[in-house]
């Protein structure tokens, strides 16, 4: 697969939809009149995205724009989240402007793994947040894991509360999410070698029997 840590965007979104992962639909757009394209053939609303390999904290930057609802929206955001991407990741060649449909509602999950060299490959699931929060209230297990496994890890978190349904929502697609986990947790045991982390934050679970959708993924290469 290359460098697998240098990979723009699409390209690791196809990676990982490969592995099992549920991604949504991700397609890179070069010009206002691209992006316009990309939209109508997605459906709105849509979020664009300025990515680059390099860039872990696209809010802080200025690179999403959400809930774009028509054509003149996404014209306009294309100039904008080009000139934060260009400031932020100029010289890197796979940089990207990034069209994606609209997910949710649902609950949303953070799905990561830590590959160790004394440790082994560690899977990490929980509600998704601030680090803080997520470490505070994450499940955690040596990888890869079985989707009995998966489930539960989601039970020891308040993520398994609110996926069996609260306050007049859900219940959610608890077997997607864990489907999901499983997946990811052979993704990261496969590539011991080759990534420090991959992190799915968020993966949106969706109304049960609807599934679940990954719609940023991270990978930080081994040093």
């Amino acid at each position: 697969a290359g460098n697998i840590g240098r990979m723009a965007e699409p390209e690791r979104f196809a990676l990982m939809s490969k592995a099992g992962l549920p991604m949504t639909p991700c397609l890179a757009v070069a010009s206002p009149d691209s992006a316009a394209v990309a939209a109508a053939r997605l459906g709105y609303p849509v979020v664009m995205k300025g990515t680059a390999p390099s860039l872990l904290h696209k809010t802080e930057m200025n690179l999403i724009r959400l809930a774009l609802a028509d054509e003149r929206a996404v014209r306009t955001a294309y100039g904008s989240v080009k000139a934060a991407l260009d400031w932020h990741a100029g010289g890197d060649p796979a940089a990207a402007v990034i069209l994606q449909p609209m997910v949710g509602p649902g609950v949303e999950l953070i799905l990561g793994v830590r590959n160790d060299a004394k440790f082994g490959s560690i899977i990490v699931a929980g509600l998704g947040g601030t680090l803080v929060e997520i470490l505070r209230e994450a499940s955690v297990r040596i990888g890869p894991v079985d989707e009995a496994e998966a489930r539960a890890m989601l039970a020891e978190t308040k993520a398994g509360v609110i996926l069996g349904g609260v306050r007049g929502r859900g219940p959610f697609d608890l077997d997607a999410a864990a489907r999901a986990i499983a997946a990811l947790s052979r993704f990261g045991a496969a590539n011991r070698d080759r990534l420090a982390s991959v992190e799915i934050n968020p993966l949106i679970v969706l109304e049960h029997g609807k599934g679940a959708v990954g719609v940023d993924v991270l990978f930080e290469p081994l040093a």
